[in-house]
């Protein structure tokens, strides 16, 4: 059951990633045309990036980034454990 749901995890956390990634390329393209059309359709193509479109991709984003973390420490994989054991302890 854990290696499943590990898989499953992990899937829809690269799944999520990638299809964001493309979102955001859309969104930085969309940006740059906003350079080039007049300033009237750039203001309003930038008031509906920043009102509709990039919120939601934060969301999303935060959303997949603890499915992440959990995927992680599912796989034992504990990277964010501050790991003390392998020094030394000073005598004075």
């Amino acid at each position: 059951m854990k290696e499943k749901l590990i898989k499953i995890s992990g899937k829809i956390f690269a799944l999520g990633m990638g299809i964001l990634m493309i979102v955001s390329l859309i969104v930085a393209l969309l940006y740059i045309l906003a350079f080039f059309v007049g300033v009237t359709a750039a203001e309003a193509l930038c008031a509906f990036l920043v009102n509709h479109i990039l919120p939601a991709v934060y969301i999303v984003a935060m959303a997949l980034c603890v499915l992440g973390v959990i995927n992680m420490y599912l796989r034992k994989e504990h990277v964010f454990l501050l790991d003390l054991s392998s020094g030394k302890a000073k005598e004075q």
